[in-house]
């Protein structure tokens, strides 16, 4: 058997070992860069897969050293992936580089009497290339740089990066044009050029099928103009100073600043502006850097913020105001290069004229390692590259490119960087028993891995080991040695120990390579790794030791009924983890609030409530408890509740509405045979009734206090006048029946020719008194409420004694 097989047979065994293990490979796709802001949309997002930490790879010298005000390179390189090409203005030409070396490939001069270029990126599309000069106007290359596809010649400075979308190619001018352009024949399209109030730097950005670009126009005033593809004005929005940088938009909205620090949100179909902040206005800000958006966060750098210092900040996108958590700060000196997302390493990278390129995390602003500095042997949140930074900063095909004013172009990549990492640890139960058997994923990456290397993989649960291999990884697939790398997926099944000790919490640890005994598969060599600080990942997972309990519950008593009433429980975390639960409240066992409740480790919380007494007197039982529903699982569930007897009471004295009645004939006197009419009044007085209440005080007690009350009492619902002579008639009211105070007359009598409400006398009647007596009922809650009253009419004389012996009626 020859050598070759033995290696096989013994790799094969070696296999078997490790069948507890299963991984599948992932290889590493670079992308590409084809524009300024990195998409038409311009977010300065950058998701090439490059991972930290990197360090410098090659630098080169493009181009003499410039001084302030003239750097010799400018604008935002193109960088081709599958091609390994860079393309890059710097002096007065346009250079081609080989991505892995910097080595130039190919030159081709665009400038003529400008000594330093505009900061025109270069577009590409199709083996195309697009950009603006400062003096020469707009061209269009082939990407081998030997054909001048076509050349339009401007008398002004082009600053602004072209859109490439459909067939056209969309950019602004100094001479306060945008142009829209044929991309094979480089002609006006559409409504191009568009004239403008002002010059134009910024670069147009992308939404839909429309576009938008920032007009610089005045110190005192500037504008934001969004088109269709033909040049049509869709809408203007004017600012108060210009709009000399990019516009980044999310399809729905236009972020973007004026050159004094004022923020701006733009409905993107409407031009209505969403929100503004004008927190950091200065007068003496300086603004022409682009915006970089990510996930709902805007980031920005203001320069002459504080001096000569820029300042970096945050928004949140969706309302302009500062993220939290966000550590807005200074910059070493200003900065005069946009800002870029690096997405793989959640970073967003800045730069300035101190010549510092700098890692924030995304999320809280805070400096975080990425650059592996040699001499220091180690990963450092910062570089300083001797000379202010001048041009755009890309991240693409592994490699992030930074131009400094001294004229050189440096490339920082993590090739040569040999490392393993461990990331990705995850559980299939959230909460560790012992004795039960867990399953774990979790990845692990090896870096400039260029044959077989073996390593060993070990679990720990709070540093007792509970799982330990060796674990293979293959070199990539043919690509270049830079490339050369690989990611595996691992699934550990491992047994939580019998004797583990009772917690609340554990941590489960992932270790590759911790004893650096890692070597070449079959070779006796070691594998040295740039750094170990990433070879460990941890995961925290429950345990069975977590209890919350009640410790006070106070709620007044006695109370009133319908009142609302405020209460306040006490609850302890035991455990030494954070749990976010909820706490429960019952009036005999019916739910009055429920509440969320959220505990740090070991922590005692006053939670404050405020639920509404019954609206019937008696006795409840107030019970809180917390963890209701049982979703944490603790040791013991006895002390998750208090309860408390409350009364409810309402004592009350209620006194009695009356009903008056009172009246009046009209005329009082009369002679026999002539007529009166009746006007009767009815009255009830108000029900009154005294009652208890429980009004609560600032301190949480309860104070009795006695309180008068009343309410109408309903008036009557009926009036009858009996009359002397045997007539018994209902008397009509003025409001309706039942009204408190009311008016009654006599209904219509049929014998009067003038349907007049009186009543007939005899003639005969002799004289004296003509009692009339009223009685009225019906009034009260009951309707059992009556009263009468007698209104005395005076007989003197008889019609029929003068000369009319009857009046007519």
């Amino acid at each position: 058997m020859n050598s070759k097989k033995i290696a096989l047979v013994l790799f094969l065994i070696f296999l078997s070992f490790i069948s507890n293990f299963s991984y599948a490979n992932t290889n590493v796709e670079h992308k590409n860069s084809y524009m300024f802001g990195n998409y038409p949309s311009r977010n300065r997002i950058f998701n090439d897969p490059t991972f930290p930490p990197i360090t410098t790879q090659w630098e080169v010298q493009l181009a003499p050293a410039g001084k302030p005000g003239e750097p010799p390179i400018l604008g935002q390189p193109v960088i081709l992936s599958q091609e390994q090409n860079i393309y890059i203005k710097a002096g007065q030409e346009i250079l081609a580089l080989d991505l892995n070396s910097g080595q130039l490939l190919q030159r081709k001069q665009i400038e003529t009497t400008a000594t330093f270029p505009s900061i025109s990126s270069p577009t590409y599309r199709q083996g195309r290339l697009f950009f603006g000069t400062r003096a020469n106007g707009i061209y269009a290359l082939s990407s081998n740089l030997a054909q001048t596809l076509w050349h339009l010649p401007l008398e002004s400075k082009v600053s602004s990066s072209p859109l490439l979308v459909d067939n056209l190619v969309i950019l602004g001018a100094t001479d306060q044009h945008t142009y829209i352009l044929d991309q094979h024949q480089g002609t006006q399209a559409g409504n191009s050029p568009i004239s403008q109030q002002g010059e134009i730097t910024s670069s147009p950005c992308l939404f839909g099928n429309a576009f938008a670009i920032g007009v610089d126009g005045t110190a005192l005033n500037g504008s934001v103009q969004a088109y269709d593809l033909q040049g049509r004005l869709h809408w203007t929005y004017n600012t108060k100073t210009g709009v000399p940088a990019s516009i980044a938009t999310d399809g729905s909205y236009l972020y973007f600043s004026d050159k004094k620090g004022r923020f701006y949100a733009l409905n993107a179909s409407t031009g209505k502006r969403q929100w503004m902040n004008e927190s950091f206005f200065k007068p003496a800000n300086f603004i022409n850097n682009s915006p970089a958006l990510y996930q709902n966060r805007l980031y920005f750098v203001i320069n002459q913020y504080n001096g000569q210092k820029a300042r970096v900040v945050c928004l949140n996108s969706t309302n302009g105001l500062p993220l939290a958590g966000w550590l807005q700060r200074d910059l070493a000196a200003d900065s005069w290069v946009s800002p870029i997302i690096w997405s793989a390493a959640n970073l967003l990278l800045v730069a300035d004229d101190s010549g510092t390129v700098y890692g924030l995390d995304l999320t809280t602003g805070q400096e975080r390692p990425w650059y592996y500095d040699r001499q220091q042997g180690k990963t450092v949140s910062r570089v300083n590259l001797g000379a202010p930074v001048t041009g755009e900063m890309a991240l693409a095909g592994g490699y992030l490119l930074v131009a400094t004013l001294d004229g050189k172009l440096h490339a920082f990549g993590n090739q040569g960087l040999q490392n393993l990492m461990v990331s990705g640890l995850t559980s299939s139960s959230q909460e560790i028993e012992k004795g039960k058997t867990n399953q774990t994923r979790l990845l692990v990456s090896a870096r400039d891995v260029s044959r077989p290397l073996i390593t060993k993989l070990e679990l720990k649960l709070d540093g007792q080991t509970v799982a330990s291999q060796n674990l293979t990884i293959s070199p990539g697939d043919g690509r270049p040695w830079q490339e050369r790398g690989r990611t595996v997926e691992v699934e550990i099944h491992w047994q939580a120990p019998a004797n583990l000790p009772e917690k609340d919490s554990y941590t489960l640890t992932a270790i590759v390579n911790g004893d650096r005994q890692a070597h070449w598969l079959n070779q006796n060599q070691p594998f040295v790794e740039t750094t170990y600080a990433d070879n460990t990942t941890s995961l925290k997972l429950n345990g069975s030791l977590v209890n919350l309990r009640m410790l006070s519950l106070s709620y007044p008593s006695p109370i009133s009924p319908g009142q609302s009433y405020q209460g306040t429980v006490q609850v302890e975390n035991q455990g030494s983890r954070p749990l976010s639960t909820t706490l429960k409240l019952t009036l005999n066992q019916r739910q009055v609030a429920l509440l969320p409740v959220t505990l740090v480790a070991k922590e005692k919380k006053a939670v404050s409530f405020a639920i509404k007494a019954p609206d019937t007197t008696g006795s409840f039982n107030l019970t809180a408890r917390i963890n209701p529903d049982r979703q944490i699982k603790e040791k013991n569930y006895q002390d998750n509740s208090l309860s408390k007897a409350i009364q409810v009471r309402q004592e009350v004295r209620e006194e009695q509405g009356q009903l008056t009645v009172s009246g009046r004939a009209e005329p009082a006197q009369i002679k026999a045979g002539q007529v009166f009419a009746l006007v009767v009044e009815t009255a009830t007085t108000p029900y009154t009734w005294e009652e208890t209440v429980y009004e609560q005080q600032p301190d949480g007690s309860v104070v009795e206090k006695k309180v008068r009350r009343s309410r109408p009492c309903p008036g009557a619902k009926y009036v009858q006048a009996r009359f002397p002579d045997g007539q018994q008639v209902l008397l009509e009211p003025t409001n309706p029946a039942g009204t408190p105070a009311n008016t009654w007359q006599l209904p219509v009598n049929p014998r009067s020719k003038n349907r007049a409400r009186i009543h007939f006398t005899d003639p005969y009647l002799p004289d004296g008194l003509y009692p009339v007596t009223i009685i009225a009922g019906g009034a009260g809650d009951n309707g059992n409420l009556s009263a009468r009253t007698v209104i005395k009419v005076v007989i003197k004389g008889s019609i029929l004694e003068g000369i009319k012996s009857r009046l007519t009626y």
